[in-house]
């Protein structure tokens, strides 16, 4: 499967995108380093293919030029051909290269087989075909909840507070809307699964049924560790206890609840981190494989993500970005952490931090808020640690052939990332007792069977509950339209810019509502059809949440294809010129203006995440 070849820099879209960044572009200039210019780096003729791209990952042509003391040692990497994995010349190159160990992934076109490095640089220089489509190395995995050295940084109070005597819902249900999405909690997810892929998830009592069946429909172990604890790190059961936790073992009066946002929702637990924390991306890329290749038989429609990679290149090629994109192909919503890369050891803002695959443009990227401990959210704060966009990796092809990348033949991403924020600092969920992390810090401990930690990683879980809430609700969604209306329905928090909080704060209340006023099956109309009939999305909308009145954002204009004006449209957009957003038409099929002169108080343009 080849990559498709890059759009022109003069496409429509990359105005959207400039159009986008045009009120932070000098403050990201000011503060990326990366955003400055280099000098340019020379590149082997054999690491790019015949258009001038590379199709060796820059971090694998560190190792390729590097030294190496054992000639005969293999390297894990991940291969992505240009032809199908049964062509003869892609099944000769194999063979030669990996003599019959190759891992197929058939579902995500990507091999993942052990090599001698000396042996790819041969077949580097004579793959005058270009069968190497692209190829990395097997890149480690790191969780967005480790900051601070042990897995979580506290800012503000030490926990959330507990409910008043007479209440036993909990703080994350309260806070991000889900308990007036879903008031029902013994029903709130029912019939759909989510998928955990992480250190695994321990069984807890939290994790059952009303009939005491556990709500865990199958572990999955992608590290081949031996390990025999169902999660021997804690950070998946703590992850999964915020998606489906019943806090079972904390109902009653006058005791703190810790539900999750869907408590009645299937999990699907699948491990690709061991104790220590460690992973690599083949282990990860299996995992999603196998999600490919089951959702349908196991009901799973969302996918979280407490996890990811360095970025090395553009989500374009980038191949972890490219499966979770392949996934949302087939109707999964993937939800990841932003990463905890916002600030400097000395507390300086750092721009730019946002990892893989939360780079990817449809992926609903999460970062994290303080609550500070209160339901109500007029309080709520951006972290300090949260990271920030714009998504800085790029993308080189050397233009003019003289075996070089220079600054202007790179193609910056510049997405504008996160998508969303929901409360990651000082969670408590559920804890996997004879886990690495609980044995480790028991006073991460809370009332015995529950942990606290920070962190967006926290964060994206309470998001991909409350799109399986949506689901339940709306089972003809889409990912593009569930990302639509989470983004448009969040809540802007002060002192916070977009490319930290994205389109805010998560409001499951309000996107429950503009879920309700939906047309049948929405994902099915045509290029420039209302799927809102009638329900008036110019108007000022809030919702009740914890005693306070909650607007909706309504910064989103557009996002994967869905267009808000006067009503939500199924769109194809095209801006004309740079003359800003209140002065042009938005012209859906790029004929039929949708709302010539339109203009969106303290509006964003949003293409496609750009």
């Amino acid at each position: 499967m080849h990559r498709p070849a890059r759009p022109p820099h003069d496409r429509t879209e990359a105005k959207a995108r400039h159009l986008a960044l045009a009120a932070c572009a000098l403050l990201v200039l000011a503060i990326v380093p990366h955003a400055t210019a280099a000098e340019p780096v020379a590149v082997a003729p054999e690491y790019l293919d015949a258009s001038g791209e590379l199709k060796v990952a820059p971090d694998l042509i560190e190792r390729l030029d590097g030294p190496r003391t054992l000639s005969a040692a293999t390297t894990r990497l991940v291969f992505r051909f240009s032809r199908a994995v049964d062509d003869s010349a892609t099944a000769a190159l194999l063979d030669r290269l990996a003599a019959g160990s190759a891992q197929v992934l058939p579902h995500l076109g990507l091999v993942v087989a052990d090599v001698r490095l000396s042996d790819l640089e041969a077949e580097l220089a004579n793959d005058v075909d270009d069968v190497i489509d692209y190829v990395v190395p097997d890149r480690p995995l790191m969780i967005t909840a480790r900051a601070g050295g042990i897995y979580g940084t506290l800012e503000g109070p030490a926990s959330s507070s507990p409910s008043p005597p007479t209440v036993i819902e909990s703080h994350v249900r309260i806070t991000t809307g889900a308990s007036v999405l879903a008031p029902d909690a013994t029903a709130a997810g029912t019939g759909v699964s989510v998928a955990v892929i992480d250190s695994g998830v321990a069984e807890h009592a939290d994790l059952l049924d009303g009939q005491g069946n556990s709500r865990i429909l199958l572990h999955m172990d992608f590290t081949g560790d031996g390990d025999p604890r169902l999660d021997p790190l804690g950070h998946g059961t703590h992850v999964a206890g915020l998606v489906a936790g019943s806090g079972s073992q904390m109902a009653g009066a006058g005791r703190p609840s810790y539900r999750g946002v869907a408590p009645a929702v299937s999990l699907v637990d699948l491990r690709v981190l061991r104790a220590d924390g460690s992973g690599e991306l083949a282990g990860l890329l299996a995992a999603l494989d196998w999600v490919a290749a089951h959702h349908a038989e196991y009901g799973i429609r969302v996918i979280n993500l407490s996890l990811g990679t360095a970025p090395h290149e553009s989500w374009e090629t980038d191949p972890l970005c490219q499966a979770v994109e392949s996934l949302i192909d087939l109707g999964l919503t993937v939800v990841a952490s932003a990463g905890n890369f916002g600030r400097t050891d000395d507390g300086q803002k750092v721009y730019g931090g946002i990892v893989s695959p939360g780079i990817a443009p449809r992926v609903i990227t999460v970062g994290a808020a303080n609550s500070l401990g209160t339901d109500p959210r007029s309080d709520d704060i951006l972290t300090t640690y949260s990271s920030r966009g714009p998504t800085r990796a790029y993308h080189e092809r050397d233009l003019d052939g003289d075996g070089t990348f220079e600054e202007s033949e790179r193609d910056y991403d510049h997405l504008i990332k996160p998508d969303l924020l929901a409360p990651g600092n000082a969670i408590v969920s559920t804890a996997a007792l004879d886990s690495e992390l609980a044995l480790g810090h028991p006073e991460l401990i809370r009332d015995a069977r529950y942990m606290e930690l920070s962190g967006s990683s926290m964060a994206a879980p309470q998001v991909a509950g409350v799109a399986a809430l949506l689901y339940q609700r709306r089972p003809d969604l889409t990912p593009e339209l569930v990302r639509a209306l989470l983004m448009f329905t969040a809540q802007r928090i002060n002192d916070a810019g977009v490319l930290e909080q994205g389109a805010g704060l998560l409001n499951a209340a309000a996107a429950g509502r503009l879920a309700d006023a939906l047309v049948a099956s929405p994902g099915t109309l045509a290029t420039g059809a209302a799927a809102t009939a009638g329900f008036g999305l110019d108007q000022v909308r809030s919702e009740t949440i914890a005693g306070e009145s909650i607007p909706w954002g309504r910064r989103l204009i557009y996002a994967s294809g869905w267009a808000f004006a006067d009503e939500l449209y199924r769109a194809g957009f095209a801006w004309q010129g740079y003359g800003g957003m209140a002065s042009e038409a938005t012209i859906l099929a790029d004929t039929d203006p949708l709302a010539p002169g339109f203009s969106w108080p303290e509006g964003l343009l949003w293409a496609d995440g750009r």
